[in-house]
């Protein structure tokens, strides 16, 4: 129902009082396997799919009947069971806990003598919890709010989502003990400059976190009661090197073993050339956080998926804002040459370009493949130029093959010369070529060495004398490290790997930001932080880039 208002799919369940850690699971009584079981109600909980895979219903408002899947528990409880809130009302927690537990009112409960205590609910049960479910009242006859939908649900499928809510969020991730907490960071073969210029940065940050939490460790014995939650989330962090080798088919075991020798809680940062798609499906395969590796071309289907963020689409963005660019060029062109080498992302965004223009009949679209091995020469791009005098140039090529671009003199340049900065090592190198000016980039992030935002970066690097190798990778990985911290803070000791992304997404966008992306945020089903392209004719000021979103 278009429209509707969104504060319907509230899901409040629980009261707004903390629960005590006991914790009570009840028994189902079902005659099913428990496996089965378990992936029912872990359906209906993520999916809003019931035991037939027919999309969940359920009444609002007392007599409106709706249906579909974006009613699903998920919605408002978040993957974690932890909750969330919006618009002032308070999505509380319906992990195994907090809701198989007796609520308990507590005041000041971490004075040295405690402070007053009651029960404002008895624990849930599968009966009272299907009661709930559908009728809207809480163990204790109590109606809950009218924003909570009253599902239509069989006992069955009452059993089996008490089933998963039972082993929702019960122990810490992988990773963490009550003294450490572990990361990796993935290197990925041909990226030895990129690997150092990154552990930089990684090795200085834990350092500095560590020698921090000595002493926050410390007064944490003495926080007053309004402070000591601050204190529950430290732990001495320990960054893994997950360098891997040889061919892409050969990662997910040389994953699996590194993930086996040590569990992380986490992978932070990691470079890559070729395709990251094993990583990532390794990753959600685990359920382990892979947070803001470096990429020309992350995997296009994040969206889909829960555990992986990224900055950005990479080439596919800098296509995709490409199409639209020329959508809006007042003489938009007739004509589109393509050249590329054989690496995996040049392969990935030619083909963005041709799917993201394919809607224009008016346009002639051509693609002309480099060798490989074979770097284009004067004569390669002169008799490009011959044949292709009109037509606009996208040259998705790294900056070996950029290097030997050059007109012989007296030819006539093409209309306009985009490339691309994913593909490039370093795009302050780029500014150095002789024929840049005629270049336009297309980059997802600010291509200005003095950039403001930078600066806080650049100060923290020159103090512990850390060499500024590559700004963009190096302030990339600086803000990946920040938001791990800034997050961590805020969780007191709730260590579940999906209640540390959601609260990533509510901390992106209101953090500061010392990388060269601008306008980075995340939403719930978000996976990519930088929705737009820069589209800079370097011959002008980068102040006059379009910023250009798809």
């Amino acid at each position: 129902m278009a429209g509707f208002p969104r504060q319907l799919l509230l899901l409040l369940l629980l009261g707004s009082v903390t629960p005590v850690k006991a914790q009570v699971v009840p028994a189902t009584g079902d005659e099913r396997l428990p496996q089965e079981l378990f992936e029912t109600g872990k359906a209906l909980y993520l999916e809003g799919k019931r035991s037939d895979g027919q999309p969940i219903a359920a009444r609002v408002r007392g007599d409106v009947t709706l249906q579909g899947t974006q009613y699903a528990c998920v919605t408002c409880h978040r993957r974690s069971g932890i909750g969330s809130s919006e618009g002032g009302d308070q999505v509380l927690p319906v992990t195994a806990t907090a809701l198989f537990s007796p609520r308990i009112s507590s005041l000041h409960d971490n004075y040295p003598n405690g402070g007053m205590h009651h029960e404002t609910r008895p624990a849930y049960t599968a009966e009272s919890l299907g009661r709930a479910l559908r009728q809207g009242i809480d163990p204790a006859g109590r109606e809950l709010s009218p924003l909570m939908p009253r599902f239509v649900l069989t006992d069955h499928e009452v059993k089996a989502l008490s089933s998963y809510l039972a082993h929702l969020s019960v122990a810490a991730a992988p990773g963490v003990d009550t003294e450490q907490i572990h990361f990796a960071t993935v290197i990925t073969p041909g990226n030895e400059a990129a690997r150092d210029a990154l552990l930089d940065v990684l090795t200085t940050f834990f350092r500095d976190k560590n020698a921090g939490t000595r002493g926050e460790t410390r007064r944490a014995q003495n926080a007053p009661y309004h402070k000591a939650w601050v204190y529950e989330s430290y732990r001495r962090w320990q960054l893994h090197e997950w360098t891997l080798q040889g061919p892409e088919e050969t990662w997910p075991a040389q994953l699996h073993a590194l993930y086996e020798k040590q569990p992380v809680f986490a992978v932070l940062g990691g470079v890559g050339l070729g395709d990251w798609q094993p990583i990532h499906h390794f990753c959600e395969e685990q359920q382990l956080p892979c947070l803001m590796p470096q990429l020309s071309i992350p995997p296009s289907n994040a969206d889909r998926d829960f555990y992986s963020l990224y900055f950005s689409r990479g080439v596919e963005l800098e296509a995709q804002a490409l199409a639209r660019h020329l959508d809006d060029t007042p003489e938009r062109p007739l004509e589109v040459v393509q050249v590329r080498d054989q690496r995996y992302a040049a392969i990935a965004a030619t083909k963005q370009l041709q799917q993201t223009l394919a809607r224009h009949e008016d346009i002639l679209l051509k693609e002309v493949v480099v060798e490989p091995g074979k770097m284009p020469a004067a004569d390669f791009w002169a008799r490009l130029a011959e044949e292709y005098a009109d037509a606009v140039w996208v040259l998705w090529l790294g900056e070996e093959s950029l290097q030997k671009f050059d007109l012989p003199p007296g030819t006539a340049h093409p209309p306009a010369i985009y490339v691309s900065a994913s593909l490039q090592r370093d795009v302050s190198a780029l500014k150095q070529h002789p024929q840049h000016p005629h270049f336009t980039l297309l980059s997802p992030y600010r291509a200005a060495d003095n950039d403001k935002n930078s600066m806080r970066f650049r100060t923290w690097a020159r103090l512990r004398k850390i060499p500024v190798r590559d700004l963009h990778l190096q302030s990339s990985a600086f803000l990946a490290a920040t938001l791990v911290g800034e997050t961590l803070m805020h969780m007191r000791s709730n260590f579940s790997r999906e209640y540390f992304l959601e609260r990533i997404e509510h901390i992106m966008d209101n953090m500061i930001n010392p990388s060269l992306y601008p306008r980075i945020s995340l939403a719930p089903g978000q996976r990519y932080a930088v929705k737009g392209c820069y589209v800079w004719e370097m011959d002008k000021s980068f102040d006059t880039a379009q910023w250009v979103v798809p």
